[in-house]
């Protein structure tokens, strides 16, 4: 995914990371070495810590939900003041 999120190489939007900080494939630790890094990749990359594990989509949908819930709108509004709009959602 790093490879993919860099803006030299990769797709340069905005991008919402869902992190378990509880992976058990790669370890709790990994998990939020990862998060870290993601954060700091480039701008427009948002992490979200969830507590869940590996597939947190699977192991915590609803705060899953609340995070794209929560991002969307801001992606919309900053998309819509670079371009003019209102941004309202």
């Amino acid at each position: 995914l790093n490879e993919v999120l860099t803006a030299a190489c990769g797709f340069g939007g905005p991008v919402l990371v869902t992190q378990g900080i509880n992976d058990r494939v790669s370890g709790p630790a990994r998990a939020r070495a990862r998060a870290d890094l993601f954060s700091r990749l480039r701008e427009g990359v948002t992490v979200e810590r969830i507590v869940g594990g590996h597939c947190v989509q699977d192991d915590s949908p609803g705060d899953v939900a609340r995070a794209i819930l929560q991002w969307l709108p801001e992606v919309i509004r900053s998309a819509a003041s670079r371009a003019g709009g209102s941004g309202e959602v």
